[in-house]
């Protein structure tokens, strides 16, 4: 079976969760480092079956093998990723059956769930979720894309980012506002 734009996000993901970061795999494969930043949607519109085969082949390849870790550097970006794909609750390898990785409606294998460790999906949590991936280059994703990275309903993303930017105008207007504001039109 043809690996699919869902099975190469999973696929992906899992490797992620073993600390396999977007720079080493696009090393690995040859492929270029932003399609392991694409979101289901990118995959489907940008990337032609070889490249998601590709995918699948690495996947193969990697599945139940540590990523590199002989500099200070390696280390830390097999860390923070690692941690990444753990804290949003992304399945590890294994985690679905080769049938099912592939298929919409899969899911993970009877038994697996999220780690306890798993960030409860609060706002504030999603907030930093989004932070990270736009840091991680989706500058520019939709809502739609994050909420595909993240697992979130895309309504639920732009509520989230909303509630966000309003208090951020709250809190900077309560900072000109406040008591200690400098009359400045009355010091000119």
């Amino acid at each position: 079976m043809p690996v699919t734009p869902i099975g190469a996000r999973r696929r992906i993901t899992a490797l992620f969760w073993l600390g396999w970061s977007p720079p080493v795999l696009a090393e690995v494969t040859g492929l270029p480092e932003a399609v392991f930043r694409y979101s289901r949607y990118d995959m489907d519109r940008s990337c032609g079956q070889d490249v998601l085969d590709r995918i699948g082949a690495t996947y193969e390849l990697l599945w139940n093998t540590a990523p590199p870790t002989r500099t200070a550097d390696e280390r830390r970006l097999v860390e923070v990723t690692a941690r990444h794909a753990r804290q949003v609750g992304w399945a590890p390898p294994m985690a679905y059956d080769d049938d099912e990785i592939d298929q919409p409606d899969g899911g993970p294998v009877p038994g697996w769930k999220r780690s306890k460790s798993a960030r409860p999906r609060d706002r504030s949590g999603l907030i930093e979720d989004i932070e990270f991936l736009r840091d991680a280059g989706y500058r520019q994703a939709t809502p739609a894309e994050l909420s595909d990275r993240l697992g979130h309903a895309k309504e639920a993303m732009g509520r989230a980012i909303c509630r966000h930017r309003r208090a951020q105008r709250q809190a900077a207007e309560a900072e000109l506002t406040g008591p200690d504001r400098t009359d400045w039109e009355a010091t000119a």
